[in-house]
């Protein structure tokens, strides 16, 4: 899970840029989550303006800024906007409609087009949604199941494609979506197929030349700019999320958030009516995830900012200034050196009862006040801490690239994993299947027991140069 605050544009960093010194220029009192999501509301109305094809010129940024600055958002009202906001901020596009012949306002055979993909044809039901924007394809008698997979295509409108698509779904017992008329042009993902059954080479095959001469390739820099695994040129393949992984990603965003997770769990709840089996599609569910692991990631800076200047802080603190000058002089070159051995010893010989402040606890286990640290004979660092109530637990290990995490709390019991320093997974501490499932959340979690190793080295540094004053004087 990472944040959406990387790979920007150079304009895009400059208008998140020129935020935060706006803020700090005039000192006003933002959360770290307000100014994460002021920060995702900028960057999804600068790609919405750059997809409608405006620049993020110097007059809109200062125009943005002094707009963000003199009318803070409230987030009790916004969330849901934001939401939204940055969802359609990373699928919207904009073609040009000669590209398109059968949707150009021009074209004799845009009416044909229309008429083709909304009618029931070639053995195949079609429902258009206004709501949704989108017109569903599906053979007759196609009975509606769990989604494993999807195919995302960039291709242009074309009748010729829309039927050998028909006979590729009737053939492997698949349905697809089709953007309107009116919102072809501004989607990358014009087409998306979904399929129940895992995918397999003889299909990706025969989906790729079929697809093959239709891409749209007016704009190289747009046609590959999809969700999932990179197939070939405009065509993109990814798993779908099914039920239970949409109701895991509610509680992992409550640890983080509780208002964010309401508005997915709305999400979900509003969807399985329509889709029981996947209730959020691939793109509502990478744009929660992404928007939860950009608040962790901006918690972990902000508890790393403040770790450092209370480091600075003490460092910088007047000491007694003993004598001989040169004694001194020689002791100085030395504190680092003797506070790291103290440090590696201290590991060794286990640290108990880390207290850990309020702003540097565990965002999924806020209720442990401390910790106990250990290095073992094989060299793994453990950390491993309890609430009072006993509701919460955890236990972090790492050593030679592997990491592995266990978390217990009030919604969750998981062990996670990391190997060779590669994809995190879990498994359900409570299920008897033992099934282990994907989910880089281990990485966030990772980074905030990490934070806890910082607190731990800065409190015997406190110790250590305290003694060796003592010892001084």
């Amino acid at each position: 899970m990472s944040s959406l605050f990387v790979k920007l544009s150079a304009d895009e960093q400059r208008l998140l840029d020129c935020y935060e010194s706006q803020i700090q220029e005039k000192r006003i009192t933002r959360s770290v989550d307000d100014m994460t999501f002021d920060k995702l509301f900028l960057l999804a109305e600068a790609r919405l303006r750059t997809a409608n094809g405006n620049d993020i010129d110097d007059s809109y940024i200062a125009n943005q800024i002094n707009h963000f600055t003199q009318y803070p958002k409230d987030y009790t009202y916004w969330l849901d906007t934001l939401v939204d906001k940055f969802y359609e901020s990373q699928k919207t596009t904009s073609y040009n409609a000669t590209e398109n012949d059968d949707l150009s306002a021009s074209s004799h055979r845009k009416q044909n087009f229309i008429n083709y993909t909304t009618n029931n044809t070639n053995a195949m039901t079609s429902t258009s949604s206004d709501e949704s924007q989108w017109i569903f394809r599906s053979p007759i008698d196609h009975n509606m199941k769990k989604n494993d997979h999807r195919w995302a295509i960039n291709a242009r409108a074309d009748i010729e494609l829309i039927k050998k698509l028909d006979e590729f779904a009737k053939k492997h017992d698949m349905h697809y979506k089709i953007a309107n008329s009116q919102n072809w042009n501004s989607r990358m993902d014009s087409i998306v197929i979904y399929s129940p059954h895992p995918k397999t080479k003889e299909e990706t095959e025969e989906l790729k030349q079929i697809v093959a001469p239709y891409i749209r390739r007016s704009r190289p820099e747009l046609t590959n700019k999809m969700d999932g695994e990179m197939v070939a040129d405009g065509l993109f393949v990814a798993k779908e999320m099914d039920k239970q992984q949409c109701i895991n990603l509610c509680f992992e965003i409550k640890k983080v958030h509780p208002e964010l997770a309401n508005i997915a769990a709305r999400k979900v709840k509003e969807n399985l009516g329509s889709n029981p089996y996947n209730p959020l599609s691939l793109g509502e569910f990478q744009n929660l995830s992404k928007i939860m692991g950009t608040l962790l990631s901006e918690k972990a800076k902000a508890k790393s900012r403040y770790l450092r200047s209370q480091i600075q802080t003490s460092s910088t603190a007047p000491v007694p200034t003993p004598a001989p000058a040169l004694a001194q002089q020689k002791t100085d070159k030395t504190n680092d050196a003797q506070t790291s051995t103290i440090f590696k010893a201290q590991l060794d010989k286990g640290m108990k009862d880390i207290k850990l402040p309020p702003e540097s606890r565990l965002s999924f286990a806020p209720n442990i006040e401390k910790v106990s640290i250990q290095r073992d004979k094989n060299g793994v660092i453990h950390i491993i801490g309890k609430s009072a109530d006993g509701k919460q637990s955890v236990h972090f290990e790492y050593g030679n690239k592997n990491a592995k995490i266990e978390i217990i709390n009030e919604e969750m019991a998981r062990s996670y994993r990391c190997e060779n320093g590669t994809n995190w997974s879990f498994r359900d501490l409570k299920s008897p299947t033992g099934t282990r499932y994907m989910d880089n959340s281990g990485v966030e979690y990772a980074k905030e027991f990490s934070g806890i190793m910082e607190i731990a080295k800065y409190q015997t540094e406190m110790i250590a140069r305290a003694t060796m004053q003592t010892t001084r004087k």
